[in-house]
């Protein structure tokens, strides 16, 4: 399992201790871990505009900055970049503990921070994420391994399947990369992908609504459907529509 971590803290030497601390639990366990470090909320927000940005999986982010606090950057990626990404605040004062409730944070780390601490927090992120089996890892045409949320895939494209390239369409980008539809299929099958075509399978939960032999996603695209498939899409959409609804 690789995990992209964001470090965000207007303390350098605090970062670049906590990085250290996530290198050595790396080394222990069987996650690699990216960590990127940001001095403020405002760089961690650019950073999110980049073209092609990395996906993070965990931010840690201390409460206490100048300019906009963590919480106030923390709802900003949340609304407006990743709402599954894991909020780890940060802070010498536990009182904000209750105002960071507000964005639904994953965890709550008191500085000083202790090499104990951070291996019991890394243990719970690690047994979540194999738990709900919801991140996977694939390399791109580039050759850069990209950890990505299965929830975050709209639909994944076959564009040549004598090359095996395939396009993973997500909520923000393109990711190519080389490999077939049916062992995506077969992987993430247990996750509502669902077949249109020999040539796409798509995420019910971003399907719109289902017109003649097309369906229009939530993102605006429009996927034709084969008559081998409509029924089998058709009645796994409509389950899902009625399951939402008991809810």
């Amino acid at each position: 399992m690789k995990l992209n971590i964001a470090i965000c803290d207007d303390n350098i030497d605090f970062m670049n201790k906590l990085e250290k601390m996530l290198v050595t639990y790396s080394m222990k366990s069987e996650i690699d871990i990216h960590a990127d470090k940001y001095p403020s909320g405002h760089n961690l927000l650019e950073a999110y505009d980049q073209e092609n940005a990395l996906r993070y999986q965990v931010i840690m982010l201390d409460i206490e900055m100048p300019g906009e606090n963590g919480i106030s950057i923390a709802r900003e990626i949340k609304r407006g970049y990743d709402f599954s990404v894991l909020i780890v605040f940060i802070s010498n004062y536990p009182e904000y503990m209750m105002d960071s409730f507000s964005v639904h944070p994953y965890h709550f780390l008191q500085k000083p921070l202790t090499i104990e601490t951070l291996d019991a927090l890394m243990n719970d992120i690690e047994t979540y994420y194999r738990k709900t089996q919801t991140l996977i890892s694939i390399i791109s045409d580039d050759s850069i391994e990209h950890t990505i949320n299965i929830n975050e895939i709209v639909y994944i494209e076959c564009i040549d399947s004598a090359s095996r390239t395939l396009a993973f369409h997500m909520t923000d980008a393109q990711i190519h990369t080389t490999g077939t539809l049916s062992y995506w299929e077969k992987t993430i099958n247990d996750k509502a992908f669902i077949p249109c075509s020999r040539s796409v399978i798509v995420n019910l939960q971003f399907i719109h609504f289902i017109q003649d032999n097309s369906i229009v996603l939530k993102t605006g695209d429009i996927i034709g459907v084969s008559k081998r498939n409509k029924k089998t899409l058709v009645d796994n959409f409509m389950n899902k529509i009625v399951s939402l609804h008991d809810n």
